[in-house]
């Protein structure tokens, strides 16, 4: 038996030995390749008798590898340390979101609409002052037309007795009144008339005319347009 021990002990000596570490994250299951030939699990961390010469060490795990050779000499005791590098992440398939839709764009900006011009509706306006001015002239012309005759009866050469003073002083009120009725008549139709004849207009019509008329006691303004 001490000469079997001893023999083991001398053959040991003339062997080649390799203590092999490999290092890295998530070891579990990593293949061990010699020279392309897997060697036990159990042999990792473990000092183990390998030939000499330029062997080649592998560490495979999925697709992690790694790969050196290392020259071992007779009766030669080596340590070699590997580290395994990570794997690659796995893709990260995005997400299936809706099919984006086309935005509408900008609406397209639409042309400018001139506006009416408001000058037909100012000579109206000016007109219908103008023939209010009128007939308010014509009534009072004609109540002072009677209060004149009614002083005539009473009056010598103007002069008038003092019991006709009011009447005298409301002939020449509604006489004061009459003339600018006339004469902010006369104004206002001719503003209106020049303001409703140089106004644009975008439809011709086929004829236009205006005819003021005044009337005992009444005035206004008639016309086709």
């Amino acid at each position: 038996m001490a000469s079997a021990l001893e023999r083991v002990a001398a053959l040991r000596e003339r062997l080649s030995m390799l203590e092999l570490k490999i290092e890295g994250e998530d070891l579990d299951g990593v293949k061990v390749l010699v020279d392309g030939r897997q060697i036990p699990s159990a042999l990792v961390g473990a000092t183990f008798p390998i030939d000499p010469g330029d062997r080649v060490i592998e560490v495979v795990k999925g697709n992690r590898k790694v790969r050196e050779t290392v020259s071992i000499g007779e009766k030669e005791t080596k340590s070699l340390v590997l580290t395994l590098p990570p794997g690659e992440p796995e893709p990260v398939t995005p997400p299936v979101g809706p099919t984006p839709q086309p935005q509408p764009g900008p609406a397209p900006v639409q042309g400018s609409v001139e506006p009416p011009s408001s000058q037909p509706t100012w000579g109206w306006i000016t007109l219908g002052v103008g023939a209010a001015g009128l007939a308010v002239g014509g009534a009072t012309g004609f109540l002072a037309m009677g209060k004149r005759g009614s002083l005539d009866d009473t009056c010598v050469d103007g002069k008038c007795p003092p019991a006709q003073q009011g009447d005298v002083d409301s002939y020449n009120q509604m006489r004061m009144i009459s003339t600018i009725g006339f004469g902010v008549g006369i104004v206002g139709v001719g503003a209106g008339l020049t303001l409703l004849l140089t106004a644009p207009n975008p439809q011709p019509r086929e004829t236009a005319g205006v005819r003021p008329w005044v009337g005992v006691g009444s005035a206004g303004v008639e016309g086709t347009f």
